[in-house]
């Protein structure tokens, strides 16, 4: 008799270590999903960044490539009637 419970209880174990791994197979999956937009963001940042504006004085142009990050408000501006005016496609 006691062997026999003491197989029942072992295949309970086993059964909810199991459901455990499911979990967080799960959690990973989103953050890696979370990880791609990060880059993607990252990556639309850097391209507009990169633009070199044509009626701004070479010492802004400097600026802009010098500290992307850091960008001058004209620019900002700019970037964003730029984006007005393009037609999306839908």
């Amino acid at each position: 008799m006691h062997s026999s419970r003491k197989k029942k209880k072992k295949k309970k174990k086993k059964k909810k270590k199991k459901k455990k791994k499911k979990k967080k197979k799960k959690k990973k999956k989103k953050k890696k999903k979370k990880k791609k937009k990060k880059k993607e963001e990252r990556r639309r940042k850097k391209k507009n960044n990169s633009i070199v504006l044509p009626f701004l004085s070479p010492c802004l142009i400097r600026q802009r490539l010098s500290c992307a990050y850091k960008t001058p408000s004209i620019i900002k501006s700019w970037i964003l009637f730029r984006d007005s005016t393009i037609p999306r496609k839908k």
